[in-house]
């Protein structure tokens, strides 16, 4: 998506303003937790609009509304809007935690922080992880995140560590680490082969 961004969008003659405009969009989409805006909205850029049509990021819904063609481009937009801005991710996720539409906004972003820039990829999940209050959805995803990562970071398994230290997210940690050599050799002795040979364990996948 990264590669699509630079040889068709940044590439283009209005790059820069295309580019700030899918940011803008995506950031008012997620916001209001909508799919469809009005494309009232954005008349004074009216040539922009027409022009992500005609490079397939934006398409026509209805009568006047506006959207992604797909929800991959929503939340890769979105997630390079979140890597523009200090701390944007963990703001943007603390002030909407009730919210069931975060979760795929969430993992989005964090794949692509992890991928573009680790220290704040770091700084931001830490930051998430951390809070006092983070709701039971959010702690689940970042657990399931994180078992996802075929070479985990070291910072990425005190995170895992602490989950597995409890007895409320230890089933989800096993479950996420299931089947993960990288995982394995990380924590495997400490965690994984105990985990085997406990009742309260059993039941993982």
């Amino acid at each position: 998506l990264d590669m699509m961004w630079r040889t068709q969008i940044l590439a283009h003659a209005r790059g820069n303003q295309l580019d700030a405009l899918i940011s803008e969009i995506a950031q008012r989409m997620a916001e209001d937790e909508v799919l469809w805006l009005a494309e009232v909205r954005f008349d004074d850029r009216a040539d922009d609009i027409k022009a992500l049509k005609a490079l397939g990021v934006l398409v026509s819904h209805g009568v006047g509304s506006i959207g992604f063609s797909h929800q991959t481009l929503f939340e890769h937009a979105l997630a390079r809007s979140f890597a523009r801005g200090d701390g944007a991710l963990s703001r943007f996720v603390l002030e909407r935690e009730s919210s069931l539409f975060l979760r795929p906004k969430l993992w989005a972003a964090l794949n692509y922080l992890r991928a573009v820039e680790a220290p704040a990829y770091r700084k931001q999940i830490e930051t998430i992880w951390n809070q006092p209050t983070l709701r039971v959805h959010l702690r689940q995803l970042v657990i399931e995140f994180l078992g996802q990562q075929v070479a985990p970071f070291d910072h990425e398994e005190l995170i895992m560590t602490q989950a597995l230290g409890t007895d409320r997210d230890r089933p989800i940690a096993l479950n996420a680490i299931v089947g993960s050599a990288g995982w394995f050799d990380r924590l495997g002795r400490q965690f994984v082969e105990p985990a085997m040979v406990r009742d309260s364990d059993i039941g993982i996948a």
